[in-house]
This record gives C-alpha cells, sequence and structure tokens, in this order.
C-alpha cells in the first residue's frame, strides 16, 4: 500500500519530521547534502544514526515510504519539494543550484 502519490506528498510529511529537534535520529548532514546527493542520501540507513535506539518513526511505514522516495529522486526534484515545503532552510535553498 502507497502512502504517497507525490514526491510532493511525501515532502509534506518528511520534511517537518526532519526539521523538528524530537526526530534526533536524523544525522546532521547540511540541506545541501540532502538535496545534492545522487546517491540517494535519504536510504533509511544513511539517514538513522543509531536505529536500535530510534523510535516509533523508524518502523512507520510512511517514514520509511517518504525516505524512499526521496532516495529516487533527482537532486532537481528534490530543491523543488524542499523549497515548497521547508521552513528552515529557505536561505540555503536560494543558494544551491542543480
Amino acid at each position: 500500500m502507497s502512502h504517497f502519490n507525490s514526491l510532493y506528498e511525501a515532502a509534506l510529511v518528511l520534511i517537518p519530521v526532519m526539521e523538528t529537534e524530537r526526530a534526533s535520529y536524523f544525522q546532521d548532514f547540511s540541506i545541501r547534502d540532502r538535496v545534492m546527493d545522487p546517491n540517494g542520501l535519504y536510504a533509511v540507513e544513511a539517514e538513522m544514526e543509531d536505529p536500535e535506539d530510534s523510535d516509533h518513526y523508524l518502523h512507520s511505514d510512511a517514514i520509511c515510504e517518504a525516505l524512499n522516495r526521496f532516495a529516487a529522486a533527482s537532486p532537481a526534484e528534490r530543491l523543488e519539494v524542499f523549497k515548497l515545503v521547508s521552513r528552515s532552510y529557505q536561505d540555503e535553498l536560494a543558494q544551491i543550484v542543480v
């Protein structure tokens, strides 16, 4: 079962989670790294600092699907959804060129 019909829908769920301090299990990658990585920085194993200590988000099918959608997206697609959804990185996002 798919939780999202588009990368944008996945971004609406994932980006706010990544930007909260409660989500401390997300590694501290720069926003540029998150957008530009050609190998899919959003793979669950890459994002989680310590999967054994993570909370319920690690086991959330929706979060895992959102991470996989981001991993499969191009840098241009990632940049677009971050610009639309992110509330924390607009100045940095404006400087990224893909």
